[in-house]
């Protein structure tokens, strides 16, 4: 009742006073100073016009400084606010100091900037949060772009300076709820649920790791990455037999080794690593089936994974019959300065292979060694013997293993030697001796070393023979030429 009588007595205050513009009253009153503020204290409802609105002008003016409408809209500036709070014709600066800029909503602290929300001087700013001068964090009202430590981003996300993460980062989807925490993600979920991408760490040795089509496990074990429940497979095997793989450094010892691991055992079970295809040590060594290379090279496996395979084009399309190679020296591309050990298929000859060890010998490649259907070539790419040599051999010693019978048997009493005779006729006909090849024949098919010494030894052996015969006449003719020199030294002086 008190309020009823309350509102009567200001609607009557109000319209008696009106053409005097000053007006007062005392406690719950509404008051006019001349200078066109109004003041409302305790009076509820309130309807200053016929609409139901309520409103404050300034002297002199009429439309709405100040005004409050049935709905609860509230509008500064306006009097047909269309929201719950409508400012028109300026800006709201949380600072009686600070001027105006364009529209907008600045908070200021004193005579600094805080936060300006949707101003137009600068233009474009969306958002912004300052900090002294400085603009420390910016949204773009026209593109969307989010700066911080810039005032005008480039990028979606734009960071002007470090950033630190408590926490995973997780890039094109959400995170395998049963990772760790602590690491980078990336997702593609085009693919498959949780094919992805992530750069992982452990505490135990330095275990540092790029995963492929892994995480690591929320809950760990005693060891490093490469421990079994450390890391989980984030796919199951599906048709393509799929896997995980990893990049995997030790900071104690410092290796990095290169996983990829057998089938998936099913999404989210521990992947189980095996010897690193492949593993590089801060020496320099790398090892490949090892984890403790002794050179820079080391290979090591069992069976067939023990073999190194090449295979290749070293000379091109226009010599696809040399499959594979490796070389030594400088100048690949180009031809020259190098050693090559090349494997190549031979055209027309079946299954067989040629292995050929070249040399530059300044000018282009030539093969010095080659091994082909089991038998080695020196200077000729086509050996047809066990060994073949195109050229000179030195040697200080060369010996051979018989498989023929030696001539000794020439000494045996049963030898039937041929007369000198015999051996004279033979050589007029044939011009050269009994069973040695002639020269055409040597030339043509070349020679046996071991047959040619054995069968020259036997004519050695023969010479002997006859050297010993001839030895034997010429004892003889000497003694009786001796005894006839005597006969007639006697005659010659019984003469005298």
């Amino acid at each position: 009742m008190k309020k009823y009588c309350l509102l009567i007595l200001t609607f009557i205050f109000f319209v008696s006073l009106s053409s005097a513009q000053q007006w007062a009253l005392n406690g719950n009153a509404i008051y006019n100073t001349n200078s066109g503020a109004v003041r409302l204290e305790g009076i509820s409802p309130f309807s200053m016009n016929g609409s139901g609105s309520f409103e404050i002008d300034a002297v002199g003016t009429v439309g709405g400084r100040f005004v409050v409408k049935p709905n609860g809209n509230v509008g500064i500036g306006t009097f047909m606010p269309s929201n719950k709070l409508q400012v028109a014709g300026g800006a709201i600066a949380i600072d009686a100091d600070q001027p105006l800029r364009g529209g907008g909503v600045w908070l200021i602290s004193g005579n600094t900037t805080q936060v300006v929300v949707g101003a137009t001087n600068p233009p474009g700013i969306g958002l912004r949060f300052d900090a002294g001068a400085a603009n420390r964090m910016v949204i773009d009202g026209t593109s969307g772009n989010v700066g911080i430590g810039t005032s005008a981003p480039t990028y979606k996300l734009d960071v002007n300076g470090n950033g630190r993460f408590n926490t995973s980062v997780d890039i094109g989807g959400a995170r395998n709820p049963n990772s760790a925490s602590g690491s980078l993600n990336v997702y593609d979920h085009t693919v498959g649920d949780y094919t992805n991408i992530q750069f992982a760490q452990s505490a135990w040795g330095g275990s540092n790791a790029i995963l492929f089509n892994a995480y690591k496990s929320g809950t760990q074990v005693n060891g490093d990455l490469m421990a079994s429940g450390n890391v989980r497979h984030a796919n199951d095997v599906g048709s393509f037999s799929a896997g995980s793989g990893m990049i995997h450094y030790l900071g104690n010892g410092g290796r990095m080794d290169f996983f990829i691991s057998g089938n998936s055992s099913g999404k989210d079970t521990p992947v189980s690593w095996q010897t690193p295809i492949l593993s590089l040590v801060r020496n320099g060594n790398a090892g490949i089936g090892t984890m403790s290379p002794l050179s820079i090279l080391h290979t090591a496996g069992t069976g067939a994974n023990a073999w190194v395979y090449f295979n290749g084009n070293l000379n091109g399309a226009s010599n696809p019959q040399t499959n594979a190679g490796l070389a030594f020296g400088w100048n690949r591309s180009g031809g020259g300065g190098e050693s090559i050990i090349s494997y190549a298929d031979v055209p027309g000859v079946g299954s067989f292979r040629r292995l050929n060890f070249s040399a530059w010998n300044g000018t282009s490649l030539v093969p010095t060694l080659t091994l082909f259907s089991g038998n080695v070539g020196i200077g000729t790419e086509s050996p047809n013997q066990k060994l073949t040599v195109n050229g000179t051999v030195y040697s200080k010693e060369v010996k051979v293993d018989l498989n023929i019978q030696g001539p000794d048997y020439v000494f045996e009493k049963d030898y039937k030697l041929a007369s000198l005779d015999e051996i004279k006729s033979y050589i007029d006909e044939h011009k050269h001796l009994p069973e040695v090849p002639s020269a055409k024949e040597m030339e043509k098919n070349g020679v046996q070393l071991g047959e040619m010494n054995m069968l020259l030894l036997k004519k050695v052996e023969e010479l002997t023979l006859y050297l010993i015969e001839q030895n034997k006449k010429l004892d003889s003719q000497t003694k009786l030429i001796s005894q006839q020199n005597e006969r007639i030294a006697k005659l010659e002086t019984n003469r005298n």
